[in-house]
């Protein structure tokens, strides 16, 4: 009996080999497999669902279908010309719009509010220098994310040790309560 001249690691690495070919073969005959049920499903529905219908409803006197004329001009074109003919353009599909995202109103915010005013009220920026910085925590330690010029009204949703929560490019910031005047005082 002739024993075979492989050693453990050859067989190892045969094993292998023959696994992944197996594997290889399952993949390719589950892609042809789901290739030929998609072919079978588009030659059942060629019309995409989301195409307008072509039917056309039949009244007497008018031809059965508006791309095949009735009568004497219906026949075909004599041979040897060509004539193109005419295919529909498709109907270009849009996806549907996506919702609009929610905006995160503390998404530069370094610090939170711990309490919040039922509804805002309506404060109007009165600063010396023309100009209030707006920060993302209430203290001039964190960092600034913009300025509002002096005259400019501003929502104010909470007052916290002198320093107000206001809106500011639709979302919450932080801002001196020393230089906002209420609106109801102007």
């Amino acid at each position: 009996m002739r024993r075979s001249s492989l050693t453990p690691a050859d067989r190892r690495r045969f094993a292998a080999i023959l696994f992944i070919g197996a594997a290889v073969f399952l993949l390719i005959a589950i892609l042809f497999f789901r290739a030929g049920r998609m072919e079978k499903k588009n030659q059942e529905d060629p019309a995409p669902s989301n195409a307008p219908s072509s039917t056309v409803s039949q009244t007497p006197g008018t031809p059965a279908s508006p791309d095949v004329p009735e009568g004497p001009d219906a026949s075909e074109p004599p041979e040897g010309t060509d004539e193109p003919t005419e295919t529909p353009e498709p109907t270009p599909t849009l996806p549907p719009p996506s919702p609009t995202p929610e905006v995160d109103l503390y998404e530069k915010l370094d610090f939170r509010p711990s309490t919040m005013f039922n509804q805002p009220e309506t404060y109007v920026v009165s600063s010396p220098d023309g100009e209030l910085n707006v920060r993302s925590g209430p203290s001039t330690a964190y960092e600034k994310l913009g300025v509002l010029y002096t005259g400019t009204p501003v929502e104010v949703h909470t007052i916290e040790n002198g320093w107000a929560l206001v809106m500011f490019e639709e979302r919450y910031a932080w801002c001196s309560a020393n230089y906002l005047v209420s609106a109801s005082e102007e």
